[in-house]
């Protein structure tokens, strides 16, 4: 069977074991460290992986993550060319052990992967708080395990959250493949090391602090840092010892940040952070004010939108301000029908967002149907421009939900609306949804909501006012 065929079309249910190994540095192993990885805390959700290819044929048995702390990881398995997902399932030591502290935690494949040389993979795990252990160095080089290839700038993240990471950098993550007939790993050791939170105060500082019972009082560490796209890079010093923090002034908006945290008396053990810094103040044309249209994945499965956001579950009631709710009508469990027979004039509104298609599904209306309750929808309430999303994963109805979207982008198209899938980060490569924001099979949580209507809102933000949103 070929790799793509077996690696995209089998379920993944895991097994999980996690053992506390020793600190003792592995010399024979080429994916052990050879200085302390650092614990980072960055707040901001974020996806880091390792590249790899194989010089044979190769049955890949799970992954494995050195964890710094116990919250919810998803680990994943992506190819590279088609960016196409295989979900593994939950990385979460404190619920298996009750282990807090830093230690491997594998997860093994139900039904192992078959690879095969002449494509790229990437083997990541999601960190919803922006925690995990770094390594610098570790990939400078092209390092060989195996059967495993992994090429000089393996390191790879993203803080776009269900997104394949897409960075290329020295640094390890510690991530491993596993694959049949290889030997465990050791840990690598991370006493002395810093937790270090980075945030965006404002639109021109980020602040820095760090702690650690361990550190030597005195010990000073260096931040040097470097614009997105500037051939310069400028560096402060503070005592970590004291759990100071330090802020970095006079700083671009809206532009990311490389930071490199490491001891002033040697340039080992470096951390390696990009963090944006807040965007300027909303320019003129924005808010964009939105009327909203939809059943229960528009109002959040929780109350409805005919007087007002009643809830703070509506994707509308979690965006950052660019687009501004107007006016609409949402109710659960609301055909496209249901909403047309409901909805108004909104004569504020500059764009009219439609999600319907779930419920229509569900009894069987017609293509035909859909588009006419959908331009009598835009008619009513009377906005310049209207919006059609997509319709979320359906995960008993996944093939059909899946057609149902093509056939509101062909809607779309011929009444001269606007399409937009904001779900992508929701959905697996079958149109089901990814675990992590999976609530039943039919909705999302709460945080799935909010990711859902950022996409919303920077697609809107641009297209209707060229402005990106940070």
């Amino acid at each position: 069977m070929h790799a793509k065929k077996m690696l995209w079309g089998v379920g993944f249910l895991l097994t999980f074991s996690m053992s506390a190994c020793t600190a003792e540095p592995n010399a024979d192993d080429p994916l052990d460290p050879s200085e302390s990885a650092l614990a980072v805390d960055t707040g901001d959700a974020t996806e880091l992986g390792v590249k790899f290819s194989v010089t044979k044929p190769t049955t890949v048995t799970g992954i494995k993550v050195y964890r710094s702390d116990s919250s919810v990881r998803i680990g994943s398995l992506w190819n590279v060319a088609t960016q196409r997902r295989a979900t593994t399932g939950i990385l979460q030591p404190g619920s298996q052990s009750g282990a807090t502290e830093p230690t491997w935690v594998t997860a093994t494949f139900a039904k192992p992967i078959v690879v095969e040389p002449g494509e790229s993979f990437i083997a990541s795990y999601y960190s919803p708080q922006g925690t995990y252990s770094v390594s610098s160095g570790v990939y400078a080089a092209k390092k060989t395990d195996g059967p495993i290839v992994y090429p000089a700038l393996a390191g790879t993240m993203t803080t776009q959250a269900g997104q394949m990471p897409n960075t290329a950098g020295s640094s390890s993550y510690l991530v491993e493949v596993l694959y049949e007939g290889k030997t465990s790993s050791v840990p690598p050791t991370t006493a002395g090391a810093p937790k270090i939170t980075a945030t965006a105060s404002t639109a021109s500082s980020i602040s820095l602090a760090w702690t650690s019972a361990s550190i030597a009082q005195g010990t000073q560490y260096t931040v040097r840092y470097t614009a997105s796209g500037s051939p310069t890079s400028r560096e402060d010093t503070v005592d970590a010892s004291k759990g100071d923090g330090i802020t970095l002034d006079d700083l671009t908006p809206s532009t990311p940040y490389a930071l490199v945290v490491f001891p002033t008396a040697t340039s080992s053990a470096s951390v390696a952070l990009t963090v944006s810094t807040k965007g300027n103040a909303v320019p003129a044309g924005l808010p964009i004010q939105v009327a909203v249209v939809g059943d229960s994945n528009t109002t959040g499965f929780k109350g409805h939108l005919e007087t007002g956001i009643q809830t703070g579950y509506a994707y509308i009631a979690q965006v950052k301000g660019y687009i501004q709710f107007a006016g609409g009508w949402a109710r659960d469990g609301s055909t496209s029908a249901v909403m047309n027979q409901n909805v108004t004039a909104v004569p504020t509104a500059k764009v009219t967002i439609i999600m319907a298609g779930t419920n229509d599904l569900t009894k069987n209306v017609t293509d035909a149907e859909l588009e006419s309750n959908l331009k009598s929808i835009s008619k009513k309430v009377g906005a310049p421009n209207t919006l059609i999303l997509a319709i979320p994963p359906f995960n008993a109805a996944n093939v059909r939900a899946a057609q149902v979207n093509v056939s509101l982008k062909s809607i779309a198209a011929r009444n001269g609306f606007a399409f937009f899938d904001p779900w992508t980060k929701h959905r697996t490569a079958d149109n089901k949804w990814v675990a992590e924001y999976m609530r039943e099979g039919l909705h999302t949580t709460k945080e799935g909501y909010r990711v859902m209507g950022l996409e919303v809102e920077r697609f809107v933000a641009l297209k209707y006012a060229g402005f990106v949103v940070p």
